[in-house]
């Protein structure tokens, strides 16, 4: 911990190894899900400064490939380069209720922001406002996805809501649209969701609504209405 002038810097630099030793043939529904073989030395840096309250968050994680390759976080290409690409997020509060927030992968290798996402949540007694701009890019440095989402939430003792759109600049069309209200207990939640989403391989929109009962938090029933 570092302190100057009222101000407290706590952080933590971690340095880590991983390995495994082949690929692992399992099934994978994201790319992301891929477990590749990898021989690594991880360092992750991890801080918070704050005077009266939280000013700032920051989280750094790199490493350095032994095998001489990795996975491009995107599109799972192989690079053949040893430095590993940088994942980072940092968040800062002007306000106690205002964080201004931006959370990254870049690889300095090929010069790419493979995620980025820029974002505003604001707060307000039981509403809380969110707006967010992603983009992803592959290793070639193309955009995949380049989506806005905004969204409104509203928890009481009681009654809680929420409503979120989002819409991709490339595919020129609202992706997502989701919608919920509900009421809760001490040890239980009933609540209503509507969802519609765009597929691009069916150049459709699929609406599903639900019917949701939680009991003690933990156990969730859902009545399908329409999916």
């Amino acid at each position: 911990m570092v302190k100057y002038s009222g101000f407290k810097l706590n952080n933590f630099l971690e340095f880590g190894y991983s390995f495994s030793p082949k690929n692992y043939q399992l099934e994978v529904y994201d790319f992301q899900d891929e477990i590749v073989k990898e021989n690594n030395i991880n360092v992750k840096w991890v801080g918070n400064l704050s005077k009266a309250r939280n000013l700032l968050d920051f989280y750094i994680n790199t490493g350095y490939n032994l095998l001489g390759s990795y996975r491009f976080p995107t599109d799972s290409e192989v690079i053949n380069k040893k430095f590993l690409p940088v994942y980072y997020n940092v968040s800062i509060y002007p306000l106690k209720d205002l964080k201004i927030w931006h959370d990254g992968i870049y690889d300095f290798n090929l010069g790419v922001w493979a995620r980025s996402i820029t974002g505003i949540t604001a707060s307000y007694g039981s509403i809380n406002f969110d707006i967010s701009n992603s983009t992803f890019r592959n290793s070639k440095n193309e955009a995949t996805s380049d989506q806005l989402k905004v969204g409104l939430k509203y928890k009481g003792d009681v009654f809680f809501s929420g409503i979120s759109v989002s819409y991709d600049r490339l595919e020129d069309k609202e992706i997502s649209r989701n919608a919920y209200i509900g009421i809760k207990g001490k040890c239980w939640k009933l609540s209503f969701d509507y969802g519609r989403r765009y597929y691009k391989n069916k150049d459709r929109y699929i609406t599903q609504i639900y019917l949701r009962f939680n009991l003690f938090f933990k156990e969730e029933i859902e009545f399908p209405i329409r999916r």
